[in-house]
């Protein structure tokens, strides 16, 4: 007797459902009914906001990019591993929490001042302070999701902009 597409669907769905079980996304380092509550709002609030630009269209970008960046990096150190020696420790779930809300605070600060980073000349020092938080919080979570060699080739072109203007020839350039 030949089998219909649907059996054999079913037959192979049958074989291959233990190997996405665990496939899923699982929570590094928290657990508990809160926790998941808090990143499913999060993450629905964040669709929302996507489709809500979507459709009408995008808000200010110096309040959509904050905005954005801020949301990303609150969800990234729990849905992707640190892959150092502290993997599933407490010490790394205690880095986890500080570094999400650091960077959310930071990128609400800068969101809400937004104006004062551009109309001033220098930057004040807690300023400076915000924005270092919110790099270091950047280059953690590409470090994580994307890898070294990403970080390495942005570093390299941050002292190309710095020390550019020291190379000699066609490789240098005149300065910022």
């Amino acid at each position: 007797m030949e089998q219909t597409s649907v059996q054999q669907s079913a037959i192979v769905w049958e074989r291959d459902k233990n190997k996405f079980e665990d496939k899923d996304i699982k929570l590094k380092g928290i657990s508990g009914k809160t926790a998941e509550g808090l990143y499913t709002l999060v993450s629905i609030l964040l669709v929302l906001y996507i489709l809500y630009i979507s459709v009408f269209g995008m808000v200010n970008t110096m309040l959509h990019r904050p905005l954005f960046l801020g949301i990303m990096l609150f969800l990234c150190p729990f849905v992707y591993d640190s892959k150092t020696k502290l993997s599933g420790t407490k010490v790394e779930v205690y880095f986890n929490i500080v570094l999400a809300v650091l960077a959310l605070a930071s990128s609400l600060y800068i969101m809400f001042n937004w104006v004062e980073f551009i109309s001033e000349y220098r930057m004040s020092p807690f300023n400076i302070f915000v924005v270092t938080i919110l790099l270091i919080a950047t280059i953690e979570c590409t470090r994580r999701v994307i890898g070294w060699p990403i970080l390495i080739i942005a570093f390299l072109g941050i002292l190309y902009a710095v020390f550019g203007n020291y190379l000699p020839g066609a490789i240098g350039h005149k300065g910022f």
